[in-house]
């Protein structure tokens, strides 16, 4: 954060030297925020999470063998 905003924010005397850093910082901010946001971050499942979709299609099946069984 720039000194001037610093210390315009310390004691609320906001000259317009310190306004206008204060605007150029924030839009700073907004547009490096921004652009985290547009990318996507990689994730790395867990290994509950690799377990749990590892055995799924095995789920599926029974649960298509019960049913079928219960409609007969």
């Amino acid at each position: 954060m720039p000194l001037a905003v610093i210390f315009a924010r310390m004691d609320d005397n906001w000259t317009e030297e310190a306004l206008a850093e204060a605007g150029r910082y924030d839009a700073r901010m907004r547009l490096k925020y921004m652009n985290k946001r547009s990318k996507p971050l990689p994730v790395t499942p867990t290994l509950e999470e690799r377990r749990t979709a590892a055995i799924a299609p095995d789920r599926r099946l029974e649960v298509e063998r019960i049913l079928e069984s219960g409609l007969r």
